[in-house]
């Protein structure tokens, strides 16, 4: 019987260490050798049932036929779940064999295909990057975890990327008293931009997104790309911003970088190689209008249809202050180790949601001319 995972790419990583050390089921054991790679992707599995990661076709074609997850989901692992596939130093070298030219160039709009030719498996996507939905066929049992918690699909193949916008993604909501790293969805938030600074990163392609190019008051070196892209510029907006879902919660979330959330807001959807970051703060007017004019937008989108996200987080541990020990006691005493009550949000996708008639949401005339930031003179943007 052939079998099938379905998977949303929620980031890619560079490891400066490139040994890794696997554990085994459960995590309680190190594996013999640890496993090298320079890279590694995480996905959020949306079909492995518990123990075997794995769906039948049929439930395939159930979910994109009815777009009913919980049917598909039924005694499945939660979609929250995440795995990891590592890359580089030999390893799942074949992943890209059937999408070189969206490993490469993006595309992250050119969606095609969708799940009702999985019988077929006639052509699929070409969008690998952040958000994409992957078919995987045949996938192998899950044999070792990376750092006792993530498990680690071996591919000798190549994965398909199919058309998310034939599937209906359920909010997968944040597990809040969860100390390990798990992904969420949520299809309909509303943003609000708080600050915005142009960032000119060292991401020279478009497979990463620009995820995480900024921390700490610090940008990047490099990032996970495979090649660079020289026909588009590394300019995004550096973004904070509040996020409130639709039950009011709210979250607040800085640093925010990403290449496609960028161009969003853009005429011709790019940012021009040439263009730099000087070159927009030394324009006031320029720097102004782009940021009214983004601000403008995310009001239309939030009155029309709201946005879509997804992403992962991990609450951390910090130390209980009352358990701390005095000066005269030993230093060498244990310390006490609580949850943090902060919780960061890891956003790794943002796209724009139809409006309830099902069309898209017009914002034309929002769009900034990223070209006119090399002209002096004051004037309309």
């Amino acid at each position: 019987m052939q079998t099938y995972t379905i998977l949303e790419v929620l980031y890619y990583k560079q490891r400066d260490d490139t040994a890794v050390q696997g554990y085994s089921r459960g995590g309680s054991k190190q594996t013999s050798k640890p496993m090298n790679c320079e890279k590694f992707v995480v996905l959020r599995d949306l079909t492995g049932r518990a123990g075997a990661n794995i769906c039948k076709i049929q439930d395939v074609l159930d979910f994109s036929y009815t777009h009913d997850y919980a049917q598909l989901n039924e005694n499945a692992t939660s979609p929250s779940s995440s795995v990891t596939v590592l890359m580089g130093r030999n390893k799942n070298s074949r992943l890209y064999d059937q999408h070189i030219q969206g490993r490469d160039a993006g595309s992250f709009s050119k969606y095609s295909n969708n799940f009702k030719q999985l019988c077929t498996m006639d052509t699929y996507s070409d969008a690998p990057g952040p958000g994409a939905i992957l078919v995987l066929e045949s996938p192998r049992p899950v044999n070792t975890w990376l750092g006792q918690s993530v498990p680690t699909l071996d591919i000798p193949g190549s994965w398909k990327v199919v058309n998310p916008d034939t599937i209906e993604l359920p909010d997968t909501p944040i597990q809040q008293g969860s100390p390990r790293q798990h992904a969420f969805h949520y299809r309909r938030v509303q943003l609000q931009i708080l600050n915005f600074d142009p960032l000119e990163t060292n991401c020279m392609g478009d497979m990463c997104d620009a995820l995480g190019m900024y921390s700490d008051g610090s940008i990047a070196a490099s990032c996970p790309c495979h090649t660079s892209v020289k026909r588009k510029g590394n300019l995004v907006a550096l973004v904070e911003m509040m996020v409130t879902l639709e039950d009011g919660t709210v979250f607040h979330v800085k640093d925010f970088t990403s290449k496609s959330f960028t161009n969003i807001f853009l005429k011709n959807g790019v940012v021009p190689t040439g263009i730099t970051g000087l070159m927009v703060t030394n324009n006031r007017d320029r720097m102004k209008g782009w940021r009214n004019r983004m601000n403008n937008a995310i009001k239309k989108i939030n009155r029309s249809g709201g946005f879509a996200i997804s992403g992962w987080v991990r609450r951390g541990m910090v130390e209980d202050e009352s358990t701390k020990v005095g000066p005269t006691q030993a230093s060498s005493a244990p310390k006490s180790f609580i949850k943090s009550s902060d919780l960061k949000l890891h956003i790794t996708n943002i796209t724009v949601n139809k409006d309830s008639n099902g069309n898209i949401i017009d914002i034309e005339k929002y769009l900034f001319d990223m070209n006119s930031v090399s002209v002096a003179e004051c004037g309309r943007c």
